[in-house]
């Protein structure tokens, strides 16, 4: 259920980068972009080696976005205080 959830998810950011609707730079777009990545760069790149070009140079075009998000966001006095979030178990059942 996790790894359909996770490859929905992806999909939906994947279109709405693909549909520039990613260039709003928010924070949660940043993380979600940040874990996408995080999830599928080990799967292409082993030992300081690209293992699938075309997976890699996608990597590559995330990265960018990422950084393009980042560069975006408002000062942090603009967005006002971090709140701190509540611990989430790893164990359980989400």
């Amino acid at each position: 259920m996790k790894v359909l959830l996770h490859a929905l998810c992806t999909a939906l950011l994947l279109a709405a980068c693909s549909a520039g609707l990613a260039a709003e730079a928010s924070p949660q777009t940043v993380l979600h972009l940040l874990d996408y990545v995080a999830v599928e760069y080990p799967q292409f790149v082993k030992n300081g080696r690209a293992t699938n070009a075309e997976e890699y140079a996608e990597q590559v075009e995330f990265s960018g976005q990422i950084e393009r998000a980042i560069s975006a966001l408002p000062a942090r006095g603009a967005c006002g205080p971090l709140v701190p979030l509540p611990m989430i178990d790893p164990k359980s059942n989400m």
